[in-house]
């Protein structure tokens, strides 16, 4: 059985610039504080359903960069819904967000570096029978550095399923494998927007391996015996009794000149109940998240934290549902006519978004994978089922009310066409 943690977890991104950095840009300040209260929502949703009790591990920035993608290509009703449900404060903000972080992703892809991994990687595969628009492709390009490619989904949706899974796979350095589920795609598979994260960082203060012991861990469940490790030093630390919790910030290495700056860090909340996640998850907002970070002080801190490793796997179609994004699934209301060309274009439909992501924490650092596949089919039209009647048949006059059957006949030679014009003109 999955035991819950007892404490959350935010693995967040210091950039330690000059004024005039991205700190500064307002669309970046705009896509970085929806992403978060996004996040926030997305772990109390997924707490409050079928996961209560366990485990949750999820890539926010990963999901709401394969949704953002697809925003691209929305319109109408179902644009703002997505909007509205990734709590963006306008349509144009968030896109131009993506695009400016963008470069800090490519520019930590190796520890020669930064001195940590952190890679983020976009591709779309399309339907051979499909054709982006040039508004679409130039966006995604632009703003996401995204590849598109034809994917014959009609003739062989499992080596494509394969294919994508590979990508990922390659991505996040063989963490997130089989990100799409066998059979989860068939020759109805219009697109599949993919988004893939990793990182890979050693704390700036490891943990001695010889230190961590066992001890008792309060789970929902009962007591259990954890391997605890432990180390002293100053972290920079806070205490907040308005949100029942008390937080640490555990700063990842950098080959920053500085040894006291750092680009990333894990936040850690730990209710002070060993009851009170949930209350801590249900009250918790982006704004009370800011004013944590920004109210830490450096002390002298005794240290206990349990190594662990979560995978967790997600079809978040209802959930988003649940959070406001209802028209972008409905097979019939979608509409991403922004995305393709020709008659396909009002045909398309978000079927469901799959997510996967893992995290492993021990004395050395984390490493941390996710990855999301935004499925896009493309709807049926309606089916009608051929009755011609050009041959002899029976009829029936039925009363339903009792069902009596009040005439029947048979007919064998219609009228000829212009004495069965005579007929309906006359009176009955």
């Amino acid at each position: 059985m999955v035991v819950s943690l007892g404490l959350l977890i935010c693995v967040s991104v210091h950039i330690t610039m000059a004024s005039g950095s991205l700190l500064d840009k307002a669309e970046v300040k705009d896509m970085a504080a929806a992403n978060t209260q996004f996040a926030l929502d997305l772990v109390r949703k997924c707490a409050a359903g079928g996961m209560k009790g366990q485990n949750v591990f999820l890539g926010p920035y990963s999901i709401t960069t394969a949704l953002a993608m697809t925003y691209m290509g929305a319109r109408g009703d179902t644009a703002e819904e997505m909007k509205s449900a990734l709590k963006w404060s306008s349509p144009e903000a968030p896109t131009a967000g993506f695009g400016s972080y963008l470069p800090l992703l490519q520019e930590a892809a190796s520890p020669a570096s930064k001195g940590y991994v952190l890679v983020g990687a976009q591709r779309i595969y399309v339907s051979r029978k499909m054709t982006l628009t040039g508004e679409f492709s130039k966006a995604t390009q632009q703003h996401f550095s995204s590849e598109a490619q034809t994917a014959d989904f009609v003739g062989q949706a499992e080596k494509e399923r394969d294919n994508i899974n590979s990508w990922v796979s390659g991505q996040t350095r063989g963490k997130i494998t089989d990100l799409l589920p066998s059979g989860s795609l068939d020759s109805m598979t219009a697109m599949v927007l993919v988004q893939a994260l990793y990182f890979k960082g050693n704390w700036m203060h490891k943990f001695d391996a010889r230190k961590t012991q066992p001890a008792d861990f309060f789970a929902p469940n009962g007591k259990i015996r954890v391997s605890m490790m432990q180390q002293e030093r100053n972290f920079n630390y806070g205490k907040f009794q308005e949100l029942g919790c008390t937080a640490v910030e555990l700063p990842y290495a950098s080959n920053s000149d500085n040894s006291s700056s750092h680009d990333l860090s894990m936040l850690i909340l730990l209710p002070d109940a060993k009851d009170g996640l949930g209350q801590l998850e249900e009250q918790l907002t982006a704004a009370d998240l800011e004013k944590v970070r920004k109210n830490l002080h450096s002390v002298k801190v005794n240290l206990k934290l349990p190594k662990f490793s979560v995978e967790s796997s997600f079809a978040l179609k209802d959930i988003l549902i649940k959070l406001g994004m209802t028209l972008a699934f409905h097979n019939q209301k979608a509409d991403f006519s922004g995305m393709v060309t020709g008659p396909d274009a009002e045909l398309l439909y978000i079927s469901e978004v799959f997510h996967k992501a893992v995290v492993e924490v021990n004395e050395e650092g984390t490493e941390a994978a996710a990855a999301t596949a935004v499925r896009m089919m493309k709807r049926s039209l309606p089916v009608f089922y051929p009755f011609i009647a050009d041959h002899p048949f029976l009829f029936f006059i039925l009363d339903a009310r009792a069902d009596v059957v009040l005439f029947s006949g048979r007919l064998t030679v219609p009228p000829a066409a212009s004495e069965a014009q005579s007929q309906g003109k006359e009176e009955l």
